[in-house]
């Protein structure tokens, strides 16, 4: 199978890549730098915004793997511009080239604070900020075009394991130093992760699955955020203590900050960090055939063992 990942340059793009390219003739589409070296591979440097490129890079292929996404953490407001016309470009580009299959990574951000807990797929999507508006945009793109092509959505919460950066690094920097590791209100409501290497297995089965589908992603357990933290700091054999802060206040000032572009936090953080935030992944186990081996735990203590071997 000849498969386009849009992306593909990325920390779930790289890892993809590399599982996919053992069976499948894979092109990968991205404005990074060129992902390691997988000599069989053929790399478009491109951006998904521009269509001409990537209908180009469509030709040919049978699927896609769209992974292509500004982040969460990104300062500046062009999530639209590249996490939903980018989409829209490759749904295009799909549609021009009769690809059968798209995949889309979109994430559990849609879904803004659980309606209830576990939040099912069919849950009330309310993003609480731009980035989670985009994704859900981006879903509604793919709608669109649900009956011409097999359609998987992949809903993941927060993808953790080794090369895991971002936020998690900052913690994990704090957590080597011996400083104070800060966690919103009590930390005795409960968070589930989702390893990265459950998420390649989810998208590798998206490929056999026929018609669409939305499913969400995460680990088989959620764990206390301060017991997190708190086995993090022991692993870490750190003198680390936890820190609770008061959530109004963190949230008051993130918002004056995020006027001027300099909150440490989104709001898709600090709305839901002293929340329970836990996915039900019942739905992707009946009909991807596909189950989480990986804890919560044991995502951020893998993360944090390759954090402190290769920085």
């Amino acid at each position: 199978m000849k498969i386009l990942i849009a992306g593909g340059a990325g920390y779930v793009g790289t890892e993809l890549v590399k599982t996919l390219c053992k069976k499948h003739d894979i092109t990968v589409l991205d404005s990074k730098p060129k992902a390691p070296n997988f000599p069989d591979v053929r790399y478009i440097y491109g951006d998904i915004r521009d269509f001409e490129t990537v209908s180009s890079a469509c030709k040919g292929q049978n699927a896609i793997f769209n992974l292509a996404s500004l982040l969460a953490t990104e300062k500046g407001n062009k999530f639209y511009e590249t996490n939903v016309l980018g989409t829209r470009n490759l749904l295009d580009a799909a549609k021009q080239n009769n690809i059968s299959k798209f995949v889309q990574m979109s994430t559990s951000m849609v879904y803004g604070i659980y309606e209830k807990i576990p939040c099912t797929e069919a849950c009330t999507a309310k993003p609480m900020g731009p980035y989670g508006k985009s994704k859900l945009e981006a879903e509604q793109e793919c709608e669109r075009y649900a009956e011409l092509i097999d359609l998987v959505i992949l809903r993941p919460g927060p993808i953790v394991g080794p090369g895991r950066g971002g936020l998690f690094s900052k913690l994990f920097e704090q957590v080597k130093a011996n400083k104070a590791v800060c966690v919103l209100g009590t930390g005795h409501n409960k968070f589930q992760f989702v390893h990265l290497r459950d998420v390649i297995s989810a998208c590798k089965l998206s490929l056999l699955k026929k018609g669409r589908g939305t499913f969400n992603l995460g680990a088989g357990d959620a764990v206390k955020v301060k017991e997190i933290m708190t086995q993090l700091i022991f692993y870490a054999k750190s003198r680390s203590k936890v820190v609770n802060l008061n959530p109004a206040f963190v949230r008051l000032t993130c918002r004056a900050l995020n006027l001027l572009n300099l909150a440490p936090l989104k709001p898709e953080h600090y709305y839901i960090a002293d929340k329970d935030y836990i996915l039900s992944v019942e739905k992707a186990t009946k009909e991807l055939n596909w189950s989480p081996k990986f804890s919560t735990t044991q995502c951020i203590l893998e993360a944090y063992e390759w954090f402190v071997g290769n920085t």
